[in-house]
C-alpha cells in the first residue's frame, strides 16, 4: 500500500510538469501550495486530528537560502487553520517534503518566531518538513508525566547525572568558568571566529544517555549564521563556537543554565536542568 501511494505520487508531479507548472518536478496541493516528497519512511501511520507531532522544519527563501531551522513539537487543533497541518496530511511518519508556499498569509501562521525581513518582501517560500513522531494524546500526556516525576529535584540531580557521566567516560578536562566541558578532537587552522563572521557548522545534540534529539549531519544540513546577531543556538553552543577556528572539532557538554534552564524547550523535547552533550564542527568561516 505504502509503494502504491509513492508510486501515484510520483505520477502526479510527472504530471504536473507535464501542465506547465511553474515549479518543475512539484505537485500542487491546493490553491498556490505545492510541494515534493524528497524522503519516505516505513511507517503508513499519518497525523490525525489530536495528535502531538514532532518535525523538523526549515525555512527557507525560493532560492534554498536557509532562513530557520529547528525543531517544533505542536498538538494539531481540531477547527484551527493550521498550514502545518494542511503540509502534514500527506505525510507519514519520517517522511520528509518541500512545500512551496505564498508569504501571505501563511509565513506567520508557521512559526512562532521573529520573521526575518529579507522573506516578507517575497511573494513565496518554501517549507522542508521532516515528520519524526507521531503520538496520540494519552501517549504524550503519559510521557509528560514521567517527566514531571523525573525533574523533581532535577537540579541537584542534573549535578549527579553530570558527574557520573564524567567519571564513567574518564574525561580527564576542567569545566571552563561557565561550567561548560570542552574537548578538542580535532585542530583547525588559524582562521578563527570573529564578530561578523559567516560561519557554517555542523552539530549533534545528545542527552547524557546517548540518545539524539537533533543533528544537522542526519538532515545533510548544516546550520549557518553570521556571528554576533541574533541566532537560534542556545548561550553554551553560541559561545563554544566563538572559541573556536576553521576545521576544528569539539565535543562539550552544556549545563541546563546555558541551554534550556529550568524550564526546558518550548517544543517539549529537551526537560527542564537537563545537561546537552554537543559534537560540534566548524566547516567554514568567511
Amino acid at each position: 500500500m505504502r509503494t502504491f501511494v509513492i508510486i501515484i505520487i510520483a505520477l502526479l508531479s510527472l504530471i504536473s510538469c507535464n501542465n506547465n507548472n511553474k515549479y518543475e518536478g512539484y505537485a500542487k496541493l491546493g490553491k498556490d501550495v505545492y510541494f515534493k516528497l524528497i524522503k519516505f519512511g516505513e511507517s503508513e501511520r499519518k497525523p490525525q486530528i489530536g495528535d502531538y507531532v514532532i518535525c523538523y522544519l526549515h525555512l527557507m527563501t525560493i532560492n534554498d537560502s536557509i532562513l530557520y531551522e529547528g525543531v517544533k513539537q505542536f498538538k494539531i487543533e481540531k477547527n484551527k487553520n493550521n498550514i502545518l497541518y494542511d503540509c502534514l496530511k500527506i505525510l507519514s511518519k519520517d517522511d520528509a517534503a518541500v512545500f512551496i508556499l505564498p508569504v501571505k498569509p501563511y509565513i506567520f501562521s508557521v512559526l512562532e518566531i521573529k520573521i526575518p525581513e529579507v522573506i516578507k518582501k517575497e511573494k513565496v517560500f518554501k517549507l522542508k518538513i521532516e515528520l519524526v513522531n507521531i503520538q496520540l494524546e494519552h501517549e504524550y500526556k503519559k510521557e509528560k508525566e514521567a517527566f514531571i516525576k523525573w525533574i523533581e529535584d532535577m537540579n541537584d540531580f542534573e549535578k549527579v547525572v553530570l558527574k557520573q557521566y564524567i567519571e564513567n567516560h574518564k574525561l580527564n578536562v576542567e569545566p571552563d568558568s561557565n561550567g561548560i566541558y570542552r574537548l578538542v578532537i580535532r585542530k583547525g587552522n588559524e582562521k578563527k571566529v570573529k564578530i561578523g563572521s559567516h560561519v557554517t557548522v555542523h552539530y549533534e545534540g545528545k542527552f547524557l544517555n546517548g540518545k539524539f534529539f537533533d543533528s544537522t549531519k542526519k538532515r545533510n544540513q548544516p546550520f549557518e549564521f553570521v556571528y554576533g546577531t541574533e541566532s537560534q543556538l542556545i548561550k553554551g553552543l553560541y559561545d563554544v563556537i566563538g572559541k573556536m577556528t576553521e576545521g576544528e572539532k569539539n565535543i562539550v557538554i552544556i549545563p541546563s543554565r546555558l541551554a534550556f534552564g529550568e524550564k526546558g524547550s518550548s517544543t517539549g523535547i529537551i526537560p527542564p536542568y537537563t545537561s546537552l552533550l554537543f559534537e560540534v564542527e566548524v566547516l567554514s568561516i568567511k
